[in-house]
């Protein structure tokens, strides 16, 4: 479980690099610090109420980023 946790981070990061977003929108959007933003990151410690802020910044819905990790390739090779 973990590492779908870790996954889910992972696929949030690359969105962000997809639409040139940075840890600072991020941080402007939830109303918290860019160093606070780039620590949950880091540490993957996103709660589901910050999974959907990130997801409301970016456009998408959480579905559709869940959806993105299980068609990762480790996920893949499981099947």
């Amino acid at each position: 479980r973990m590492a779908q946790s870790a996954a889910l981070v992972e696929a949030l990061k690359r969105e962000l690099r997809a639409r040139r977003l940075t840890y600072a929108d991020v941080a402007r959007h939830m109303g918290m610090s860019e160093a606070s933003i780039k620590r949950l990151f880091a540490n993957g410690d996103l709660t589901l109420g910050r999974v959907d802020k990130v997801c409301e910044l970016l456009g998408v819905e959480f579905s559709e980023i869940a959806r993105s990790v299980q068609r990762t390739p480790r996920q893949k090779r499981s099947t």
